[in-house]
């Protein structure tokens, strides 16, 4: 398989894709996708760049099942990015366009990070 790009940040509403109700078609399509990416990470095509702040929003998961099911997809994260008050100030940019404090955070992450892609399901 031929890929452009090789550096990509997957955020957590990803991660926690397959573990959502599967009857809704949309869903379900997405987790196959989430699936289909985590499978070329894990054979090396791309190179899954992650933050503290993924870290952050994993461990506050209430749903304990979830977390330990999510925290091995995590597993896979090659380099990690911590944000900082650059990247925090970056954020509150976003939200003043609309962006959530959480999406803004993983996008000023991705950007840190060098990530050609940024994966969401928001």
């Amino acid at each position: 398989m031929n890929i452009e790009m090789n550096r990509i940040y997957i955020d957590v509403c990803c991660l926690n894709r397959p573990f959502d109700d599967q009857e809704q078609d949309r869903i379900h399509l997405e987790s196959e996708a989430v699936r289909f990416i985590l499978k070329h990470v894990r054979r090396g095509d791309f190179t899954w760049v992650g933050s503290s702040v993924m870290d952050l929003e994993i461990s506050k998961t209430p749903d304990l099942d979830r977390k330990s099911n999510v925290l091995v997809f995590a597993e896979r994260i090659s380099e990690k990015v911590v944000a900082g008050i650059l990247e925090i100030e970056r954020a509150k940019q976003l939200e003043s366009l609309g962006f959530g404090a959480m999406d803004a955070l993983h996008l000023v992450c991705a950007e840190k990070a060098k990530a050609e892609v940024l994966l969401t399901t928001d």
